[in-house]
């Protein structure tokens, strides 16, 4: 029998004394998303296999980091009514699959759910290489709604992601979500790269 180790009640990533406490980054800014779900906690390989299939998109890894996903859902709180990939890029630029599509998928398909693409990211800069601090104002910026309808309203959002390292596009992102309606918004992500 393995004893599970605490860990924070939303983002899922730091270890805790109770399953009820909060870390010191949720507790620091405006957090707007419940929860973070990580499949996979972060391993050099997983990392550099990520990095792989991301920007080699070799779309067959997109099915090794969907393995395992039933284990983990049913630490969700809430079944959600959609399920959002977050963009990774605009559709100007050639993107034809997402790292997580797999895992989005197989989920909508689960909870006979529909998969969602009301956000779109508009700046053309990434995230990898920047300071901790410039994520945050970037992400600002980087996403817009495509419509501004009442499609979000009551409605629970799940938004899945490739890698969660400050948790800064998932924040803004489940945000603009909430402003347009949403009840609540949980997040899944493949690997956990936080502390990096």
């Amino acid at each position: 029998m393995s004893l599970s180790v605490p860990r924070c009640k939303v983002c899922g990533q730091s270890e805790m004394k109770s399953t009820t406490e909060t870390c010191e980054y949720c507790k620091s800014r405006f957090i707007f998303f419940s929860q973070v779900i990580t499949l996979r906690s972060r391993l050099a390989w997983e990392r550099k296999t990520l990095q792989i299939c991301k920007f080699q998109k070799e779309k067959i890894l997109t099915e090794y980091f969907a393995l395992d996903f039933e284990k983990k859902i049913h630490e969700l709180k809430i079944r959600p009514d959609r399920i959002l990939l977050l963009p990774s890029k605009d559709e100007k630029r050639d993107r034809d699959f997402h790292p997580a599509c797999v895992l989005a998928s197989r989920l909508a398909k689960k909870w006979k759910v529909t998969e969602c693409n009301g956000i779109r990211k508009v700046s053309r800069q990434k995230q990898s290489g920047k300071k901790y601090y410039e994520r945050f104002s970037h992400a600002k910026k980087a996403f817009e709604m495509i419509k501004k309808d009442r499609s979000w309203e009551g409605l629970h959002i799940l938004i899945i992601d490739d890698i969660f390292t400050t948790g800064a596009s998932l924040n803004e992102v489940s945000r603009m979500i909430l402003s347009h309606g949403a009840v609540s918004v949980s997040c899944m992500v493949l690997l956990s790269n936080e502390g990096d």
